[in-house]
């Protein structure tokens, strides 16, 4: 169904009473189209529609209402003009997050990103295929330069970028289940943990129909990387396939030359991660904890498709000890990843009156190239999710932190409004809802999380911050703490 987008921003000087207003045809992107071919149209709707205000993982407060406000309902506010590609479904690192706001809500807190909704303005006509959301900003919200207005999920509008962790955070929710629709797929692969010396999975790939699951080996001489291949029928079902667990085939490499820890059977010295974007397969190793300054991290990276490697040795040049325990088990830690040409290595130890230990990154093709990245008590304990230049984490390592952003073009970590994602250290079956690096996977990547004790479980969900429409401005507009700021929104259905 063709959908056309208008917008309207209005700012209004709070001494002169003088307005400035700037109207604009919009872009609808395909990001709802490529959300609803993912699931080939087996919806769960009332996953997905129902009004659930993040109240917890299981709850329904509400009744499914429409579909336009569903996928729409949130907005974006963003300083750089992201361009006419229908395919662009999120927005780059270089474009700063300036506010948000979503149907439906107030903002009641002191958050300086998201503003409040206009009931008394707004109007969703179903019968006759026009909605139009109206969002008020006071003067101490969403300050900054405006280049770009999109629509997003309702979800993702609690994803602002903050740089100090807001006073009120929406109660600790599954960042995926609870944005969603969802599907669920077969699967024989057995339960897996994150400890690198046992099978689990590095990335999947949407046209191949694959996921790849992996571990290190490191005993004594024997150091390996070992890949299997599993069938995932994504869009098929054999109905005669007995569902077996054993690889359709399995590649081992050697990592000799790496350096690795021997009789690391916990994988606490070394990191598998893959990047996607890029199609390199990253092995990160270090020889114990902590790395002093002047020790050594090395890095294997390996081309996904080829298989030829690079090896980086890299020395911590950062002046402070490294946490040399870069794997965890119930999910994949920024600590060893690299993403984005970075190697990321966290503080050995936190600093006084602090929750969180803090991070450096260090380039890949040149280690003196380091740089400091304060959390700000913003927990970046666990990757979510990784795509487009940020980096995602919705878990903290302490409860009631705020979920933190990495923007890989600033080198700094922002906190959003939505608060940890936590599971029960002592349940070491339940592991986090994590998205698989996902070759394809666009706006609805796989993920894997909580499943039965016997197999894994591997789902389908969607990221909540996908752009819907794009609206670049004819020319920027500078939102002051002197002016109030109203954008009204309308989608209306074509013939």
């Amino acid at each position: 169904m063709p959908l056309h987008g208008y917008t309207k921003i209005e700012l209004t000087d709070v001494k002169t009473g003088k307005v400035e207003t700037q109207e604009k045809h919009n872009l609808v992107t395909n990001a709802v189209q490529n959300i609803l071919s993912g699931f080939d149209r087996s919806l769960n709707l009332q996953m997905m529609l129902a009004d659930k205000r993040y109240s917890n993982d299981s709850g329904s407060d509400g009744n499914i209402t429409n579909l336009i406000t569903a996928f729409y309902g949130g907005l974006y506010l963003y300083d750089t003009p992201l361009g006419s590609n229908p395919d662009t479904l999120f927005a780059p690192a270089g474009a700063a997050l300036v506010g948000t706001a979503l149907q439906n809500t107030a903002n009641t807190g002191t958050n300086p990103c998201r503003g409040s909704y206009n009931q008394a303005e707004s109007s969703v006509d179903i019968e006759n295929g026009v909605v139009t959301f109206v969002y008020d900003f006071a003067t101490n919200q969403a300050n900054g330069t405006i280049a770009s207005v999109c629509l997003t999920s309702p979800r993702g509008a609690y994803m602002c970028e903050a740089d100090t962790v807001p006073a009120a955070l929406q109660p600790s929710t599954n960042p995926f289940t609870q944005m969603g629709p969802e599907q669920r797929f077969l699967t024989k692969i057995k339960s897996f943990d994150y400890y690198s010396g046992h099978i689990a999975p590095i990335w999947a790939d949407e046209e191949k129909q694959l996921l790849v699951m992996g571990r290190i080996i490191a005993d004594g001489e024997q150091q390996l990387l070992e890949l299997r291949y599993h069938d995932l029928q994504l869009n098929s079902l054999d109905l005669f396939d007995p569902g077996s667990d054993v690889p359709k085939e399995i590649k081992t490499f050697s990592l000799q030359g790496l350096s690795l820890h021997s009789k690391d059977d916990s994988g606490s010295y070394h990191r598998i991660y893959a990047d996607v974007e890029r199609g390199k397969l990253y092995v990160s190793s270090v020889k114990a904890t902590p790395v002093k300054p002047g020790e050594e991290m090395r890095v294997r990276e390996f081309d996904m498709n080829t298989f030829a490697y690079t090896d980086y040795h890299l020395t911590n040049t950062s002046g402070e000890n490294l946490s040399g325990f870069i794997s965890g088990m119930r999910g994949p830690w920024l600590a060893g990843t690299v993403y984005d040409g970075w190697l990321y290595m966290q503080a050995s130890y936190k600093k006084s009156g602090t929750k969180e230990a803090d991070y450096y990154r260090f380039r890949l093709t040149d280690s003196s190239q380091v740089e400091y990245i304060p959390t700000n008590d913003t927990g970046m304990y666990i990757i979510t999710d990784a795509h487009d230049g940020r980096i995602y984490s919705f878990v903290g390592s302490d409860r009631g932190t705020s979920a933190g952003v990495l923007n890989t073009a600033t080198g700094k970590v922002y906190s959003t409004e939505r608060s940890d994602l936590w599971y029960s250290d002592s349940n070491y079956d339940n592991l986090k809802w994590l998205v698989i690096p996902t070759v394809g996977g666009g706006a609805s990547p796989l993920v894997t999380g909580p499943g039965g004790t016997n197999y894994a479980s591997i789902r389908r969900m969607v990221r909540p911050n996908y752009l819907g429409t794009i609206n670049d401005l004819d020319a920027p507009v500078e939102k002051t703490p002197d002016k109030t700021m109203k954008i009204t929104y309308t989608l209306r259905r074509e013939a």
